[in-house]
């Protein structure tokens, strides 16, 4: 009977230590949702302006490459965007499964996995930052279409 309440709190204990990391991944989940659906509508969009492309004057062939190289640096940034967030949360899986490898067999991970957790937000950090530029670089595409009718009238 005592046996089984130890295992009980031990199962609580790595649970309990498990909670932050968790929440992390959940959190970074959505973030990159939200991000892979942005490189989406980057990479339908260059799809589109290309057939643009085919069918326009010169004028408008120039101004549409203009925004094919915004979205070219756009694609870019959300690559690197996913690439961080995705690192991000293998780095807090890794945390947590030296979390539990120290809970449950005693070998002392404690080291890595704080090393792993911080390597998880560092690039959770980088990932804010880009995706922040993805935002400038945006309004500079978004600028170029509107100056086009801004112009007209």
């Amino acid at each position: 009977m005592i046996t089984l309440l130890q295992e009980a709190a031990s199962a609580a204990s790595i649970l309990q230590l498990s909670i932050a990391p968790v929440t992390v991944i959940s959190g970074v989940g959505l973030l990159l949702l939200s991000m892979t659906n942005r490189y989406g509508r980057v990479v339908d969009r260059t799809r589109s302006l290309i057939g643009e492309i085919k069918h326009a004057n010169k004028d408008d062939s120039q101004r549409f490459i203009q925004q094919m190289q915004i979205l070219f640096q756009r694609a870019k940034l959300l690559r690197t965007v996913i690439v961080a967030c995705t690192s991000c949360i293998i780095a807090v899986v890794i945390s947590i499964f030296c979390i539990f490898v120290t809970q449950v067999f005693g070998i002392h991970f404690e080291g890595i996995a704080i090393g792993s957790f911080l390597v998880g937000l560092l690039a959770l950090m980088v990932s804010l930052i880009l995706f922040l530029q993805d935002l400038s670089v945006s309004m500079k595409a978004l600028h170029l279409e509107a100056e086009r009718y801004l112009n007209k009238n």
